[in-house]
């Protein structure tokens, strides 16, 4: 099956993507909202502003008229410099909404009519001005301009009125629009939360679906189900990697089996022949020691393939790819079993990838020391002599304890004997259980014996133990063997 395709989907790009793409359209309808209801702002406070001017062109051009009315009566100097300044100011109003004014039709005819009489008017008032005797003449101008300015207020007010009416209707089609606008928005907004969601479930139903399957394929493999399907190719990466990893760890577990009963066929075979030459009873010997390794506790790979279901189940990946590397570690240490004695570098290592599986197993339960004081890669010992002392300490000692359970493993090298203490603080034994225990203890046994094989000797395996104070085992292996040891 191939699982690493370059066609695979990340979760972390899809996520990615999913959130780019609400991200991008929530800034879109977050800023064309914005410029449209700053576009209302601003037409509100132009209107504002323009009618405020025009009202200011009103009172302007009445008091430029009573300025120049009373200038004509009384010829004051003030009243005609108020007059210029005055019609000063009309024509910057006028200059000023001009642009504004003239969007509107209608409302730009009154616009141009109060400028044609204002230009009329400021010629009647130069010919007033320039005619010092009152005749018919100043009178009829004088008439003229009054007139005018008459009419010039009537169409400023007309053009308030009318200018009022425009705005309105034109800051109201604005709102219409604005909120034609951001119900639309709302509408894509929803449109894309839900292809969001979709694609959501889309993926969650992907994770589920890999994680039950490896729950169910784990469970298959708890009960001996070697021959199960491998996990079915996803089109997630990261799921993928987590389903290759796991159909390599069951071939691995399948081939160790395979291996494990093949062995365990010779063993019969040898025992079968009786061989009598010294040669015959060696490779006997060598047979016994490798099928004694073998058997180390099947039901741990039992509890260890458990323990993948359930952390497969929990959580995203990471530690079950930690698990399974630790479980590959100590297949692949038995599966290179030859018999030999191997460093006891070699040895830490395997239990520690046990330990790490356990860690995994009861998290807080319990805690691992490991102390050592010599230099352990010149150190040869017989493979699988610490780990089933460890997991023993674990099913018997710390079975009960909750929480606080602490195994320790200390290794001292002291003049012809190596000294390898496996210690715990569980409920311990008493001295007449001592015995039994150590005669019914797979693990235990099974390490004695080997030991007794490759050391010819039957007393470097020790326990001690009281009740309520824990459980010490101690081995001691000979730095130089004797005649008598493999």
């Amino acid at each position: 099956m191939k699982f690493l395709n370059a066609n695979k989907i990340s979760i972390k790009t899809r996520l990615l993507t999913i959130f780019l793409v609400i991200a991008v359209i929530m800034t879109m309808a977050f800023y064309i909202s914005l410029s449209m209801r700053s576009k209302i702002d601003q037409q509100y406070h132009r209107n504002m502003h323009v009618n405020m001017t025009l009202n200011k062109l009103s009172m302007a051009i009445s008091q430029s008229h009573d300025d120049f009315e009373r200038y004509a009566l009384t010829g004051d100097v003030k009243s005609y410099t108020s007059y210029i300044k005055n019609n000063y100011q009309i024509y910057n109003i006028l200059e000023s909404i001009g642009l504004y004014i003239k969007e509107d039709t209608r409302s730009s005819v009154f616009l141009r009519h109060i400028e044609n009489m204002f230009e009329y008017r400021k010629t009647l008032a130069y010919e007033i001005d320039r005619n010092k005797i009152f005749d018919e003449t100043v009178y009829n101008n004088r008439k003229k301009f009054k007139k005018v300015s008459e009419y010039m207020n009537t169409y400023s007010q007309k053009l308030i009125k009318r200018y009022l009416t425009y705005s309105g209707e034109k800051y109201t089609k604005l709102m219409g629009k604005y909120k034609f606008i951001e119900k639309q928005i709302y509408l894509v907004v929803i449109f894309f939360a839900i292809i969001s969601v979709f694609f959501a479930m889309m993926l969650s139903n992907n994770i589920l679906k890999t994680i039950i399957d490896l729950s169910n394929n784990a469970r298959l493999l708890s009960m001996a189900k070697w021959d199960t399907p491998d996990i079915k190719e996803n089109k997630y990466y990261e799921l993928n990697i987590l389903a290759k990893a796991f159909n390599n760890m069951k071939k691995d577990i399948k081939k160790f089996i395979e291996e494990l009963k093949y062995k365990a066929q010779l063993e019969k075979n040898l025992n079968e022949e009786r061989l009598k030459s010294i040669e015959k009873d060696k490779l006997l010997k060598e047979s016994q020691l490798m099928a004694l390794q073998m058997q180390m506790d099947p039901h741990f790979l039992f509890n260890a393939l458990n323990t993948v279901s359930r952390t497969a189940m929990f959580e995203g990946g990471d530690k079950t790819v930690k698990l399974i590397h630790a479980i590959s570690k100590m297949l692949r240490s038995n599966l290179n079993f030859t018999g030999e004695l191997i460093s006891l570098t070699e040895e830490i290592s395997v239990l520690q990838a046990y330990i790490s599986i356990q860690e995994i197993r009861f998290e807080d339960q319990m805690k691992f020391i490991l102390e050592t004081n010599t230099d352990m890669d010149e150190i040869k010992v017989p493979p699988m002599i610490i780990q089933p002392i460890v997991e023993n300490s674990i099913k018997h000692g710390l079975k009960n304890k909750e929480k606080g359970g602490i195994i320790t493993v200390k290794i001292h090298k002291r003049e012809r004997f190596l000294d390898i203490i496996v210690e715990d603080n569980g409920e311990g034994m008493h001295r007449e259980d001592i015995s039994v225990k150590d005669s019914s203890g797979v693990g235990l046994s099974n390490v004695r014996e080997r030991l007794k094989l490759y050391y010819g000797k039957d007393d470097l395996l020790r326990i001690d133990s009281k009740v309520n104070h824990g459980t010490k085992v101690t081995i001691s292996i000979p730095l130089w063997g004797d005649d008598d040891s493999v």
